[in-house]
């Protein structure tokens, strides 16, 4: 596939670094603009949020490597993480098992995960919006959201936190404004093995399959 977009240099925007990649047979252009992260809204008449339960792995395994810590979870997936991060969420666990709480431990349903698709006012351009809200808080986070459509054109928008450690944050959002090649049925696909947030309490908060397939024109 011929590369359309030399965007894949990481932004720092607003608490997170995003990096975007676009794929397409076709010799358009994506015109990525910068995104802005902000807060899930009301939807607007006439569009549609998907939304997706997320569930609380426990971490059974870590094993740490200098910044990086590679983390063994229930179902068996590895997923790797950053060192202060991970001890970020172990001190804050130790502190709530200190102070009990109902969210010391979460099993099962422990946010829910969005993405939204829709038209402009500009001709052959869509707006993305995605996002989580979980709880506990979440320290550390990393999110992917793949949109296909016409031929093989393919956009990727990866996001993280843009500190090892940042601060608690229950609810995050991001948004993307980008070209298509050409009218068609374009599908935006949350990525459910690089999407999760490490919580407060040290477990992984993990996206389940949600996608929006909507007529860009």
């Amino acid at each position: 596939m011929k590369k359309v977009s030399a965007a894949a240099a990481a932004v720092l925007v607003s608490g997170a670094v995003m990096t975007t990649t676009a794929t397409t047979m076709a010799t358009a252009h994506a015109q990525d603009r910068v995104p802005t992260a902000t807060r899930p809204g009301t939807a607007r008449s006439g569009t549609k949020v998907v939304t997706m339960e997320m569930t609380a792995h426990q971490i059974r395994q870590a094993r740490t490597a200098g910044a990086s810590t590679v983390v063994t979870l229930d179902n068996g997936q590895q997923i790797t993480i950053s060192t202060a991060g991970y001890q970020r969420a172990r001190a804050a666990l130790a502190a709530r098992q200190a102070h009990p709480t109902p969210d010391v431990t979460v099993r099962g349903n422990c946010g829910t995960a969005h993405v939204e698709l829709n038209n402009t006012s500009t001709h052959l351009q869509y707006q993305m919006k995605t996002g989580f809200t979980v709880s506990p808080p979440a320290v550390e986070y990393a999110w992917s959201v793949y949109i296909n459509g016409a031929g093989d054109t393919r956009y990727e928008y990866h996001y993280e936190s843009d500190a090892p450690v940042m601060a608690p944050h229950s609810t995050w959002s991001g948004q993307h404004t980008a070209k298509v090649p050409a009218a068609n049925d374009y599908e935006a696909d949350i990525d459910v093995g690089g999407s999760w947030a490490l919580t407060a309490n040290a477990t992984l908060c993990s996206s389940g399959p949600a996608s929006e397939l909507t007529r860009i024109f």
